[in-house]
Parts: C-alpha cells; structure tokens; sequence
C-alpha cells in the first residue's frame, strides 16, 4: 500500500496520452475517455483482465483477419507442452464439450494464457488494421 500511496502522490512520471480508467459499462469508460485531454491517441486498445474469459472467445476474427488465426495457433503451440494440452480445445471446443472447458478456463493455470493469447493476436491483428486505417 505505500507503494501505491508514493505513486498516488506523483511518483509516476506523466506520459502524455496515458489514460487510466475503471469503468462498471461502457457508457461510462466512454465518458471517462472523452473528459480526458484532447491530446490523446486516436486508436487506443482495450485488453480485459483476468475473469473476462469465455468459451468462443473470438471465432468471428478466425476467418475474417488472417494475422489473427495465425497468432492464435502459433501461440498455442508453444503453450501446448508447458500447459499439458492445446488452449484451442477450451477456447473453441467441440459441441458437447463447452461446459468442460467453461470449467477449465476457471483455472488460472489455463486463464492467464488464454486471455493472453487471444489479447497478443489481438495486439498482432490491431497493428495491421491501424496500418490500412485512411
């Protein structure tokens, strides 16, 4: 907590266009965004924290983003022998099997990498879409 308390106090440089906000909807993160300075960026991402997992996370990016299945099935590859078995089977199952993996993405043992696969494609796919923006 004192560590907090310092920062809190204007231990933290400025960065211009840095904008920090909890928000409960997202009526109200878009009311905190646009009462922050006119200096801010005009594309900013937002990644969820852990509890915001879910089955089907994402499947209408499969085949619209090419980037985005292709982070996806890199990243899960790696994880797959460090974590026992392929993330894709709980962020996509097969039907019939979405409650066990509603259950397993419950375990943070398979929740830290999950939301951080789907938020690095994300990140990976966003840089390309920022790219072709007029």
């Amino acid at each position: 907590m004192a560590k907090l308390g310092y920062v809190l106090m204007g231990g933290s440089r400025r960065i211009p266009g840095r904008l920090f906000s909890s928000c409960s909807s997202p009526t109200r993160c878009a009311v905190a965004a646009n009462a922050a300075s006119a200096a801010r960026p005009p594309v900013v991402f937002l990644f969820g924290g852990q509890g915001t997992q879910y089955v089907n996370m994402g499947p209408n990016l499969l085949p619209r983003r090419a980037a985005f299945p292709c982070v996806v099935d890199d990243c899960c590859d790696f994880l797959k022998p460090h974590l026992g078995r392929d993330l894709r089977e709980l962020l996509y199952p097969y039907t019939g099997d979405e409650e066990t993996a509603r259950t397993s993405l419950q375990n943070t043992f398979y929740t830290q990498p999950s939301i951080f696969v789907i938020e690095y494609a994300l990140r990976v796919s966003g840089r390309a879409w920022v790219c072709s923006l007029p």
